[in-house]
């Protein structure tokens, strides 16, 4: 078996016991893999000792050079950038489930353009390099994969000498081992204001490229309908990642306290630690989850949607993404059109008021994610990787390293640079040298 190192980007298990898409992964994906009998550490920014928690082994990046011997490192891939030296001669898995290029795109939409472009040039060059170095790359679905096997060709990765496409690896997002049980949150518990309410979940962030505007249109219909509809609200403004939540927020409270009655009707619970997430599951009758047409939904892989079969809970989705198709071919819920408020209301409030159709989508459902939706199998193809791991060919190949290096991959850093440079003028042009002094010694002092 393997000693494996898990290089996350951030911390992974806050004090409150919070864990965001990303963070959920990191942690189920070392619990597998430790399942299979490999030794995994998982390796933060900013611990400052070594501990163990719920089971894994957690030390800071500057511990890395402590540990004497490793099989396989396994990061995202803004982090190869950074650690490219230590990567040398060691098998490298580049984790690329969440594709940043493409999902920054609603984000930087909203900076200054000239900042915004050379911050996303600084995302592309890292990518790329990442690319350039992995020995294998992670995605969640076909659509990932062909997205991966283009970029590699591209870079020379994939070629007339090397044409096997196993350098890329489908691992979607899983469900963990244990039932959903519940734990009595006082928070969940006064939702329904009488014995025949439904409750209706909205999961989550609500993030750029997720559609609230045809839920809150739909949420006024269904109201109209079934009066007795109350909707639950949980974690929509995430406490990890709250720059890309809080535009969304702010739209959906400004549109509900706009109505008294859809005000009267909805609940706003924040984050739940993962290991009490179920509560929210088990007090409501049916999910929710809308996204708009764009990049993001093609490739995406929605990790809340996954959580929620988990948790048996029938889902009303836009179509359009492959869990939309996987729902669809499942008959565990419902898809509807992009933008349909009508068709969305008449999809939630025909699974309301089919209870025993729910009922055998939520055991379909727990059956799935028993099974094949299960960490311990998706786990298996980096778990046989990690069985035998090993340098990819044509990154070593000298041929190959030529016809990757006529592609001049910008170094991330220097696109960094030029980012911070650009906000130095800036800030100079309009705040005065003053300001600016001030701002980086108030910086420094933080950092102490």
């Amino acid at each position: 078996m393997s000693r494996i190192v898990i290089l996350a980007d951030s911390k992974v298990i806050s004090s409150d016991g919070c864990l965001a898409g990303p963070q959920i992964r990191v942690v189920e994906m070392a619990r597998s893999l430790e399942r299979k009998k490999h030794e995994v550490i998982v390796a933060e920014p900013e611990r400052q000792s070594c501990s163990e928690i719920n089971g894994i082994k957690f030390i800071g990046f500057q511990s890395l050079d402590d540990i004497k011997s490793i099989d396989v490192w396994i990061t995202q891939p803004s982090l190869v950038e950074f650690y490219y030296t230590k990567f040398v001669n060691i098998p490298l898995v580049v984790d690329g489930y969440d594709i940043d290029p493409i999902e920054s795109l609603k984000n930087r939409g909203t900076q200054d353009f000239e900042e915004s472009m050379y911050g996303y040039h600084k995302l592309l060059a890292t990518y790329l390099r990442a690319l350039k170095r992995a020995d294998k790359v992670l995605c969640s679905n076909e659509r990932q994969k062909i997205y991966y096997l283009s970029i590699l060709n591209f870079l020379g990765r994939i070629n007339p000498k090397f044409q096997d496409d196993s350098i890329v690896l489908t691992l979607p997002s899983g469900t963990p081992r244990n039932e959903p049980v519940s734990c009595s949150q006082d928070t969940i518990k006064n939702i329904r204001k009488g014995k025949e309410d439904y409750v209706v979940l909205w999961a989550g962030g609500i993030y750029p490229w997720y559609d609230i505007d045809t839920f809150l249109s739909a949420m006024q219909i269904v109201l109209n309908r079934m009066p007795n509809t109350q909707f639950l609200f949980v974690g929509a403004e995430n406490p990890i990642y709250n720059s890309i939540s809080e535009m969304g927020v702010k739209k959906l409270v400004e549109n509900i306290n706009a109505s008294q009655y859809l005000k009267s009707h909805s609940h706003f619970v924040k984050w739940l630690p993962y290991n009490n997430r179920a509560e929210m599951y088990l007090k409501s009758d049916i999910g929710v989850s809308t996204h708009n047409d764009s990049l993001e939904s093609i490739f995406s892989m929605r990790t809340r949607v996954i959580d929620m079969i988990w948790g048996g809970l029938p889902i009303v989705l836009t179509s359009g993404d492959t869990m939309s198709e996987y729902v669809k071919d499942h008959h565990i819920g419902v898809t509807v059109k992009v933008r349909d408020p009508l068709e969305l209301s008449n999809a939630i409030i025909s699974l309301l008021k089919n209870r025993s159709l729910r009922r055998e989508m939520s055991r379909r459902e727990r059956l799935l994610a028993q099974g094949e939706l299960s960490w311990d199998n998706v786990i298996e193809p980096l778990h046989r990787f990690c069985l035998n791991p090993c340098r990819n060919n044509s990154g070593q190949d000298k041929l190959t390293n030529k016809t990757m290096n006529v592609i001049k991959i910008n170094d991330g850093m220097a696109w960094n640079a030029g980012r911070i440079s650009w906000r130095v003028k800036k800030i100079i042009k309009e705040e005065g040298l003053k300001y600016l002094v001030r701002r980086a010694l108030n910086r420094l002092r933080k950092s102490k």
